[in-house]
């Protein structure tokens, strides 16, 4: 968490200012954390849309410490404004934390807490649900027929997203990225091998049927079963 000044603040301020409209512009569709106009509620409309007619897949997938690891170089690579405003971007990210009389250089990442900070993570972010989609072809074939003219769904609220398909998308395909996670590989081991040591991501109080639907995410993925 990085508290910039106040005189830094609104300097930010007036960059996000001048950032914004041109990001706005051209962000994917599905993309709503962080974005003036955009709640919480309209992604969960997205996902009612995605899900309501058919059956489908859900892959709930969070990015492990996205504000802390987001590379400098290409996050001012993908930034479309003028060197000044470049030049000031790329002071406030080297900046560093001073606790005491101690610095601590920031050599990736993005200062949370900073006005600045959410629109430059949606920058650093924008092409994740291009690049989902196109991963997965038009056509798959499922029990001897060919499913056509079929998209898989991404929908993105800042560094949550939930991949929604009509196919099972392989457990190895998943794999590869938990496992970029740390620590995710033990937990998966644990899991397992049933050690209830490891714990979850989300606990909740279980009912009198072992079923813990408290959060909404919680209750799709216990409503929806395999097709």
């Amino acid at each position: 968490m990085g508290i910039p000044t106040l005189r830094d603040r609104a300097a930010q301020t007036l960059v996000r200012l001048a950032l914004e409209p041109e990001g706005e512009a051209r962000f994917e569709p599905n993309s709503f954390g962080f974005r003036p106009g955009r709640s919480a509620h309209d992604a969960i409309e997205m996902l009612f849309t995605a899900l309501c007619k058919k059956p489908k897949y859900v892959l709930d997938a969070d990015i492990a410490a996205c504000f802390d690891r987001i590379d400098h170089t290409a996050l001012l690579a993908k930034l479309r404004t003028a060197p000044t405003l470049r030049r000031a971007i790329h002071g406030w990210l080297k900046a560093g934390v001073v606790d005491g009389a101690a610095l601590f250089p920031t050599e990736a990442g993005t200062p949370q807490g900073g006005p600045l900070s959410p629109l430059l993570a949606n920058i650093a972010l924008h092409g994740l649900e291009t690049h989902l989609r196109t991963a997965f072809p038009r056509d798959r074939h499922q029990a001897g027929r060919v499913d056509w003219g079929w998209r898989p769904a991404v929908v993105r609220y800042a560094d949550d997203v939930r991949h929604i398909t009509r196919c099972s998308i392989p457990f190895t395909e998943r794999r590869g990225s938990e496992d970029q996670t740390s620590g995710s590989t033990a937990y998966l081991a644990a899991k397992a091998q049933g050690d209830g040591s490891m714990p979850l991501k989300r606990g909740r109080a279980e009912d009198a049927y072992g079923r813990a639907p408290q959060d909404p995410r919680d209750m799709v993925k216990a409503t929806l079963r395999e097709p």
